[in-house]
């Protein structure tokens, strides 16, 4: 399936109707985690070779994809995947990803999942951001993007000087 025509069954998806309910049965979807670089990632999937991935704004689980997940058109193979933008640090302090250390488990979970080359990403909010690093760095076989309500690049920038220094 091409990347475009992913894009519009997953446009139709939350388009309303009014027909009478889809008779086809939902996929069946896994939950499951893999280990990627030290760390379990929760993983939703409908099983198959994804060709398309999706990835949750901040605050969200790939729970947040499970509606989109059970009606997706036949054909379509898809995974939504747990983000995690913290890590413990040195001093066993919670801290924030750096970008590179996010690249890196975005690669580790898109390799683990292994999705056919020229699948399509789709982030919404702030990880849109995430998803064009991804994108950019040319490390997997990404076809399309779908960018929802994306976050720009400079906000955790240009939000900084409002935020009490303890939130930096």
């Amino acid at each position: 399936m091409s990347a475009w025509m992913v894009v519009a069954t997953l446009a139709a998806v939350g388009a309303p109707t009014a027909q009478a309910e889809d008779p086809r049965p939902a996929p069946s979807i896994e939950d499951f985690t893999i280990e990627v670089r030290g760390r379990s990632v929760r993983v939703l999937c409908t099983g198959g070779v994804p060709n398309v991935m999706f990835l949750h704004d901040a605050g969200h689980g790939p729970d947040a994809w499970k509606a989109v997940l059970d009606r997706l058109a036949p054909g379509v193979e898809a995974c939504a995947y747990d983000r995690r933008a913290l890590v413990s640090g040195r001093s066993g302090q919670v801290r924030e990803m750096g970008w590179y250390e996010l690249l890196e488990e975005l690669v580790g979970v898109h390799r683990a999942l292994r999705p056919r080359a020229g699948y399509v990403l789709v982030a919404q909010g702030e990880a849109a951001t995430y998803a064009r690093l991804l994108a950019a760095s040319r490390r997997v076989p990404i076809g399309g993007l779908v960018l929802l309500e994306p976050a720009h690049e400079s906000l955790p920038r240009l939000m900084r000087p409002g935020l009490p220094e303890d939130d930096w």
